[in-house]
């Protein structure tokens, strides 16, 4: 049962990076892109860290979180989308501080993922109104 958590997480983190670089081939600007294509890569070392606590060398990223996180953006728009993703990245970073006490190597793990949520608020104040594409819900009242 309990390998199946780090078992999740793992998968998790393999499909964020695949999640960041869709979202970095959107990017309104560089410095945007450079900021999620790091984040991606952060991902993916994470993926590693807890291959090295599971064994399981033969997991795959999946595109749906990459899929789903770029329809939500269609809907509320990047500005909208990057707070709900920091929210995320905090409520995860919360979720690994109990597994650190056993593997104190997730404890890199649990502060990127706060990292990663003022990362994402700081992309959302840039980004500014301008950056925020019109939700689908409104085009389909117009």
């Amino acid at each position: 049962m309990e390998n199946k958590i780090y078992l999740t997480f793992q998968q998790g983190e393999l499909d964020a990076v695949l999640m960041y670089k869709s979202l970095a081939e959107g990017a309104c600007t560089a410095q945007e892109k450079e900021t999620l294509l790091r984040l991606g890569a952060m991902e993916g070392r994470h993926a590693g860290i807890l291959r090295g606590i599971t064994g399981v060398t033969d997991l795959k990223p999946r595109d749906t979180l990459a899929k789903t996180i770029m329809t939500a953006e269609g809907v509320v728009g990047r500005r909208a989308l990057y707070l709900f993703m920091a929210a995320g990245e905090t409520v995860l970073g919360a979720a690994y501080k109990p597994l650190v006490k056993k593997h104190g190597e997730l404890a890199q793990v649990e502060k990127e993922e706060y990292e990663h949520s003022r990362a994402l608020i700081g992309m959302m104040k840039a980004l500014g109104d301008a950056a925020n594409r019109l939700p689908l819900y409104k085009l389909r009242r117009a």
